[in-house]
């Protein structure tokens, strides 16, 4: 019945908020242990009783990049590396995962998405230089999902904006070459096929105009 959904709906909710209450209080305690009073083993162990508390509550992420700290300060860099590498696979987008990804030279994908955004309000107004941005994602962030999409807006404005078919070409075939598996290199291959035909007939439309004017 609806009574006994709302019922389970706020007892959920009810033991969210005590899961959550319960983490905030073991990862303060973990903290003053470890960082205030130098018990880092002790600090070490009320980080990995947080964790094994449940697996979505708030302190998560910040308890795995303490736990990682730490494991790191007692010189077992192995455990430290996974618990980093688990924190960034479970929280990619995290501040806590950033700061890893900053301290291994990793570079985030959110350099990649706001060159992204730029050139696709330039593009409107300035193709050119939107071309220029859109390089950019592939020359940055060489290993990012967003380098198809980079390379299909390429095509595109040299396609359908700048009526460039040359470079159009290019684009399009380096796309299906190098990323070949995706989306972008199926709606490339498409256009790409369209081009080389309409290439390819004007190449014999411009031959048989040359051949009659010397025949006449």
């Amino acid at each position: 019945s609806v009574r006994r959904l709302l019922a389970f709906d706020a007892e959920s909710a009810d033991t969210t908020a005590i899961l959550n209450s319960m983490a905030e209080n073991l990862y303060a305690m973990g903290e003053l242990l470890a960082f205030h009073f130098a018990e880092i083993d002790s600090g070490a162990g009320v980080f990995e009783r947080l964790l094994r508390s449940s697996t979505s509550n708030t302190k998560r992420s910040q308890a795995l990049y303490a736990l990682s700290h730490l494991y790191g300060e007692m010189g077992d860099t192995l455990k430290a590396v996974e618990l980093e590498d688990h924190l960034m696979i479970e929280f990619p987008n995290s501040e806590y995962a950033e700061s890893v990804a900053a301290s291994r030279g990793i570079v985030t994908e959110d350099g990649a998405e706001d060159l992204m955004k730029t050139a696709e309000s330039q593009q409107v107004t300035d193709p050119r230089v939107a071309l220029k941005t859109y390089t950019r994602v592939a020359g940055e962030f060489p290993s990012s999902r967003l380098v198809p999409y980079s390379l299909l807006a390429m095509a595109a404005i040299y396609d359908r904006q700048l009526n460039d078919m040359q470079n159009s070409l290019l684009l399009y075939g380096k796309l299906i070459t190098q990323y070949p598996e995706t989306e972008q290199a199926q709606f490339a291959r498409s256009r790409y096929d369209e081009l080389t035909l309409f290439q390819t007939s004007l190449t014999d439309t411009t031959a048989d105009t040359l051949s009659e004017t010397y025949e006449n």
